[in-house]
C-alpha cells in the first residue's frame, strides 16, 4: 500500500523532494491529504514527507500549509521557492508590526 500511495502521490510529479518534519507523522497524519504525499515516521519528534508538485512554487505551498516545522535542503528550486515566500511574507508584514489578527464569527 506504502508503495502504491507513493507511486501516486509522489513519483508521478516531475519535482520531488523529502523533508524533514519536526513533528511525528501521527501529529500531522490528517494535514497530508491524500495524492499529497506519503509520510514516513523517525522518532516521536520527527517524520519525513515524501512529496511531489507541479513546481517548486506548489511544493513550497504544500510544505507551508502544514503549519509545522521543517528542514529542507534540495532541489535548490524548492530552497528559492520558499525564500520567495518568505520575503513575500516579511514585505506584507513590514509596515504592520503590531497588527492583530481578528476573527470571524461563524456565519448562521
Amino acid at each position: 500500500m506504502t508503495y502504491l500511495s507513493r507511486r501516486l502521490s509522489v513519483a508521478s510529479w516531475p519535482w520531488r523532494t523529502v523533508i524533514t518534519l519536526h513533528a511525528s507523522a501521527t501529529e500531522v497524519a490528517d494535514r497530508v491529504w491524500p495524492g499529497m504525499g506519503v509520510l514516513e515516521a523517525v522518532d516521536d519528534v520527527s517524520c519525513l514527507l515524501h512529496l511531489g508538485a507541479d513546481s517548486p512554487a506548489s511544493l513550497a505551498w504544500m510544505i507551508t500549509a502544514l503549519d509545522v516545522g521543517f528542514t529542507v535542503t534540495d532541489p535548490p528550486e524548492l530552497v528559492t521557492a520558499l525564500r520567495t515566500v518568505s520575503e513575500r511574507c516579511r514585505d506584507a508584514i513590514v509596515d504592520a508590526p503590531d497588527a492583530v489578527l481578528h476573527r470571524v464569527p461563524p456565519s448562521r
